[in-house]
């Protein structure tokens, strides 16, 4: 059962007892249920953005693998939040350059924080 099942069963749960209960009790059981979806909604929002950046890094990685001049180097790519952080080396300044403009063209790249360094023995 997902998360979002298990705190819909338990809203629903919490829903049934609360026709049973004291007006005190309702009251703090529908807080409750309040609260649960709250933290329903707040997971669903994490778990959403998570996707959102695996995705971007995803999309960022095949745009370097595509590209002639990057294809053949390990550039790693972390995504918090659309923001990307490209690690690893380049052949020369040209290269280093390619892999930021290509990852600023990836839709829903907030910035490019590019920390390739370059070495021309590579």
């Amino acid at each position: 059962m997902t998360f979002v099942q298990l705190s819909t069963t338990a809203m629903i749960a919490m829903s049934t007892l609360l026709a049973a209960c004291s007006r005190e009790t309702q009251t703090e059981a529908a807080q409750a249920t309040r609260d649960v979806g709250e933290a329903t909604a707040r997971a669903t929002g994490v778990v959403a953005e998570k996707a959102k950046d695996a995705m971007i890094t995803a999309a960022v990685n095949g745009a370097l693998a595509a590209d002639a001049s990057l294809s053949a180097l390990r550039i790693d790519v972390d995504t918090t939040d659309g923001r990307v952080v490209l690690k690893g080396s380049a052949p020369d300044a040209a290269a280093r350059d390619r892999a930021t403009q290509l990852a600023r063209g990836i839709d829903g790249v907030l910035t490019v924080d590019n920390r390739l360094t370059v070495n021309p023995n590579r």
